[in-house]
């Protein structure tokens, strides 16, 4: 009795059709490849949360002197690339003076609580004529700072400071997550061509 339920369940193994097989190896690799751009997408939201946490506000107003605004800054939000934030945006001389030894001061605060940090950035250029433009750029490790916060503007050879508006400036790029096409394994006798490639979709039931 042994013997034949052996060979029973040896029969309908030989009787499965070669479809079959190739349909569930299939249908494993699309589940693995599913499950792998579930998990590259959530490790980079979770790396774009970190990025936004490190947000760029204006300073308090007791930081600011008197007199109307100067420049215009246009903060732009944070870039994160390889795990590196770069902080920067765009400042316009809105005055009718040429302002020159542009500079700006940023307060960055550590993940880890310490002693709040400070920045000091050269613009570039460093000197505005009324209506022009220049840019500042600070990369960080995102692992290491939670927060930055603009601090100053200071012009002139005796860095003083002067006064300005702040506006939104460039957005971060929405990410987009490709699937990864992923070739399944080869049948005896099959060609060397992919099996799930866009010319070639297999059909899953």
């Amino acid at each position: 009795m042994l013997n034949q339920s052996s060979d029973t369940a040896e029969t309908f193994v030989k009787r499965q059709p070669l479809g079959f097989t190739l349909v569930a190896g299939l249908t494993a690799v699309l589940i693995t490849s599913i499950l792998l751009v579930g998990y590259a997408y959530l490790m980079n939201r979770h790396v774009r949360q970190t990025a936004a946490s490190i947000a760029v506000s204006e300073p308090a107003p007791a930081n600011l002197p008197s007199g109307p605004p100067q420049v215009q800054v246009l903060v732009d939000d944070v870039m994160l690339k390889a795990g590196e934030t770069t902080i920067g945006g765009t400042v316009k001389n809105i005055s009718g003076v040429t302002l020159t030894n542009l500079s700006v001061e940023l307060e960055l605060y550590p993940r880890s609580g310490k002693i709040i940090d400070q920045a000091v950035i050269k613009l570039e250029p460093d000197q505005l004529e009324p209506q022009q433009e220049g840019r500042y750029m600070l990369k960080v490790k995102a692992k290491d700072y939670s927060a930055a916060r603009l601090l100053a503007l200071r012009a002139g050879n005796d860095s003083m400071l002067i006064a300005y508006t702040t506006f939104p400036g460039q957005k971060r790029p929405r990410e987009k997550i490709e699937p990864e096409m992923v070739p399944a394994n080869r049948q005896a006798g099959q060609s060397d061509e992919f099996l799930n490639t866009p010319d070639n979709p297999a059909r899953v039931p």
